[in-house]
């Protein structure tokens, strides 16, 4: 069960029923993909972070986050966690 509570009804907010597992490789993909925008992109002042939909992550994670965007040996051992396949289709 989850909750959903519309406040100004402009969207919704609740309870994400989603928890990333390490090993799934979709999952992998997707955590690769969110860095590989932000550390590819060509003009960062162009990029927003944000802890809007789709996955709902608060902004707690930002700390995490910040560090997996500045601290290459701590990407790399975070990387090293994922599922092998999706390791191999990364360019980080």
């Amino acid at each position: 069960k989850w909750i959903v509570g519309d406040i100004e009804c402009d969207a919704g907010c609740g309870v994400v029923p989603f928890r990333y597992r390490e090993q799934s490789y979709v999952n992998a993909l997707q955590w690769i993909i969110g860095l590989e925008i932000f550390l590819l992109v060509d003009d960062p002042w162009r990029v927003a972070m944000t802890t809007d939909h789709p996955n709902g992550g608060p902004f707690t994670s930002y700390p995490h986050l910040i560090r997996l965007l500045m601290d290459k040996s701590f990407r790399d051992e975070q990387l090293a966690k994922l599922h092998p396949d999706a390791q191999v289709a990364s360019a980080l």
